[in-house]
């Protein structure tokens, strides 16, 4: 199994605000929990096996990828 995910990080909260600031809607209906004790705390995605492999190296920041994954939802799903 290969995680082919990005090596940045960002809270729900931080990535949320990414989202609806790409939307250009604010925060006023969101409300973020604190983090759940059964939950795993680390979610930093390993690529290691995936670069070993397949040269895998993200190029794509999430202040892209995100109003791109939106837009292509929107199209997609219209």
């Amino acid at each position: 199994m290969y995680n082919v995910g990005g090596v940045e990080f960002r809270s729900v909260e931080e990535a949320s605000n990414l989202i609806l600031d790409h939307l250009g809607k604010d925060d006023r209906l969101v409300e973020y929990l604190p983090e759940d004790v059964h939950n795993v705390q680390n979610k930093r995605p390993d690529i290691s096996k995936a670069a070993a492999t397949f040269g895998h190296n993200p190029v794509v920041t999430l202040e892209e990828g995100i109003p791109r994954t939106i837009e292509w939802m929107r199209e997609v799903y219209r």
